[in-house]
């Protein structure tokens, strides 16, 4: 069955260094702070290295794009299975 539930987002694109965090912090100050959660892939990305190495040998690879994109729908998930309705502004782009 699927999930008829919307899910409203946008992405912030741009050169490094251009403002994108800026305008994330912006979009979510004009559109309530209660409202927008946003992504920020080195955010999930360092969270998931973390959980890939240990103490003793940390992770030093690249992180797969597919856990970053699981980490990603879960915080989605758990939104929606709280029924919180909120934007999702992401913050930049894997590769950019």
């Amino acid at each position: 069955m699927f999930d008829t539930v919307k899910v409203d987002w946008c992405l912030v694109t741009g050169q490094p260094l251009s403002g994108k965090t800026t305008v994330t912090q912006t979009l979510k100050k004009h559109l309530g702070a209660s409202r927008v959660t946003v992504v920020d892939w080195r955010e999930h990305e360092a969270s998931i290295k973390a959980t890939l190495g240990s103490g003793e040998e940390p992770f030093e690879g690249k992180v797969p794009l597919a856990k970053i994109e699981d980490s990603i729908l879960a915080l989605i998930q758990r939104d929606k299975k709280a029924s919180r309705r909120v934007t999702y502004v992401f913050d930049g782009f894997p590769g950019q």
